[in-house]
């Protein structure tokens, strides 16, 4: 039962509080889900491409 408890408390966070229940104060923080990770063979075409994902990623 606490297992089912604890998952609804979870939802309930992180849908930001539009199940009609109030949230107290303030609203929760929110943070965009993580990207897919992009992995490239290191032979051939895909070892090129490989390197310039790696810049583009350092680069934003």
């Amino acid at each position: 039962m606490n297992i089912v408890k604890g998952v609804a408390d979870l939802i309930r966070r992180t849908s930001g509080g539009q199940t009609g229940e109030s949230t107290s104060g303030s609203q929760p923080q929110r943070f965009s889900p993580p990207g897919p990770k992009i992995c490239f063979s290191e032979v051939g075409n895909e070892a090129v491409l490989n390197t310039l994902w790696e810049r583009y990623e350092k680069a934003i």
